[in-house]
């Protein structure tokens, strides 16, 4: 029955792969015969070896995306065009601009995925700019998943000898592209939209040290649907090394709206998708070889950019459209907790100097039992002091102020998360629903400055000052000038019995009053009777200081 299932499917569906993507040369017809980009490539046989029976029967499981579904979606197909007004200026191929080496690692990707990534890129790509896809197969079991593809034109395939990760792998990659060009970097489950290129290139022939991002939109894992994201985002991370989106700065704004379709500088960027001239990529250190497989080393490279002579800036007219999986489909050799926590080592003992308590604070019970488990950092350090880089207090004050930070002698800070919304999204904000003045609750918005606080030793929450103070009568809680004696500004956490069903965070409690912190239904903050299994007066600090 699987099989017939499985018959059906490649019967009916072949009208939905095999249209065509109108205005542009198709892979799918005989319209781009005189180019000779395919070469001897046969897409049919290629992509139905995805539909094997355990991947009709569980679509998702394998690669991390709904592999028929992925089947079904046209492997040249028209794609929306999301780009802001103004973008056609990048429309132009100019004698100035380098070449561009396409760089792609893959394993365990859908075949139909894969290439979808490389037909978008040769479609959409001026055809005097693309000198090569250098694609490099870590390690897959089934080596015809490359070889195959390395029969279309300008598609070059590397296969490594045993898994290397996607760093080392990248690597690899890199120093296999060709002399002079701008290597852009991609991850195998892309597809990159009209004109992407160019504002890329203009960028990096403005601002020749600089590292370029796209703006990434999201390609639905379950429905291949395109959703579109802001301009207005830029990247950021935590004490953790986390990666996140973020809005852009407010020193930013002014220039966003009048220039909104000029790049823009970012804290961070994701490290899936950026562009970066050859010659600086290897001058800048290229990756530390000495993390394994993937994670962390999107946050490294953005410090060592940032402190070291570069800069990092996103592109908002150059889109590409990204998959992000439901999980990661393949294991990490020695776990994927030490990995990350490895990674996450080097990059905070070689970059923060000073500040690297903060991110040791993070790890509550490390899996690292010394750090030379970690491998030897001194060629990084000496990386370091040669490109003569500056410090990550440098950084955090000239390109990442809003970064969190403790003051002296504070027990926490950062944002203040409410237990308000079950997946802890919302947080106590300054601007926030009802009366003027009054604290509340908002969607987490990741390093924003009005859900940023401290709480120090006096027991007192305050951010610039002033203080969550209690107020007689209302109950509600406002922020008023720091005062050490007054004992309506004194908060004690109070943490839920063992016993609780949720026993995470804890509860604010005032003393003076006899009340607790609480979320109203109008998403105030207000003092009511204590109550620990009461869900609205349950907080948690983003971060607890050393």
């Amino acid at each position: 029955m699987v099989i017939m299932s499985s018959i059906f499917i490649l019967l009916v569906l072949t009208h939905h792969i095999f249209g065509e993507d109108t205005g542009h040369c198709s892979a799918m017809t005989d319209s781009c015969t005189e180019t000779n980009y395919w070469g001897t490539f046969d897409w049919k046989s290629y992509i139905e070896k995805d539909l094997t029976v355990e991947n009709i029967e569980d679509p998702l499981s394998k690669y991390g995306v709904d592999v028929v579904k992925s089947y079904e979606t046209a492997y040249n197909r028209s794609i929306p065009d999301f780009r802001i007004h103004g973008c056609n200026k990048f429309s132009t191929v100019k004698d100035s601009y380098k070449p561009v080496s396409i760089v792609i690692t893959f394993f365990l990707e859908p075949r139909s995925v894969l290439l979808r990534t490389i037909v978008s890129i040769i479609e959409r790509t001026p055809k005097e700019l693309l000198k090569e896809i250098i694609l490099v197969d870590d390690g897959n079991e089934d080596s015809s998943i490359g070889e195959e593809l390395s029969v279309i034109k300008k598609v070059k395939l590397i296969r490594n000898q045993k898994r290397e990760g996607l760093i080392r792998s990248r690597i690899i990659g890199a120093k296999a592209t060709s002399d002079n060009v701008v290597m852009i970097f991609l991850d195998s489950h892309c597809e990159v939209g009209y004109d992407w290129v160019l504002p890329l290139l203009e960028t990096i022939f403005v601002y020749p040290k600089s590292i370029v991002s796209p703006v990434i939109d999201n390609i639905n894992l379950y429905t291949f649907g395109f959703e579109p994201v802001s301009t207005y985002l830029r990247g950021g991370f935590d004490w953790s090394f986390d990666f996140f989106w973020e809005f852009i700065a407010h020193k930013d704004e002014l220039q966003r709206k009048l220039q909104p379709y000029n790049s823009f500088p970012t804290p961070a960027i994701a490290g899936g998708l950026f562009a970066i001239e050859k010659d600086w990529f290897f001058e800048l250190g290229a990756y530390d070889e000495g993390m394994e497989i993937w994670g962390v080393e999107n946050i490294e490279l953005s410090v060592r950019a940032w402190t070291c002579g570069g800069a990092l800036r996103i592109a908002p007219c150059s889109r590409v459209g990204h998959i992000y999986k439901l999980s990661q489909p393949y294991d990490y050799p020695i776990g994927k907790t030490k990995t990350l926590e490895c990674n996450k080592i080097r990059f905070s003992k070689v970059w923060l100097d000073q500040f690297e308590v903060l991110f040791r604070s993070t790890i509550q019970k490390s899996h690292i039992s010394n750090d030379i488990e970690c491998g030897d950092i001194l060629p990084r350090i000496k990386l370091r002091k040669d490109l003569e880089c500056k410090s990550f207090q440098w950084y955090l004050e000239n390109i990442y102020p809003n970064m969190p930070i403790p003051n002296f002698g504070d027990i926490g800070f950062g944002s203040i998360f409410s237990r308000s919304d079950p997946y802890w999204l919302n947080c106590v904000d300054t601007i926030s629903p009802g009366d003027e003045g009054v604290l509340g609750v908002h969607t987490c918005i990741r390093s924003y400055s009005p859900q940023n606080f401290h709480y120090n030793k006096d027991r007192q929450i305050n951010r610039n000052d002033f203080c969550w103070t209690i107020q007689k009568g209302t109950d509600n809680i406002k922020p008023i000038y720091c005062d050490s004696q007054n004992q309506f500004q004194k908060w004690t956490p109070i943490y839920p019995n063992k016993s609780s069903k949720v026993t995470a965070g804890y509860s604010f409690f005032n003393n003076e009053t006899d009340k607790c912190i609480e979320v109203s239904s109008e998403k105030k903050l207000i003092g009511a009777a204590c109550d620990l299994e009461n869900l609205n007066q349950r907080f948690m600090f983003e971060m607890n200081s050393p």
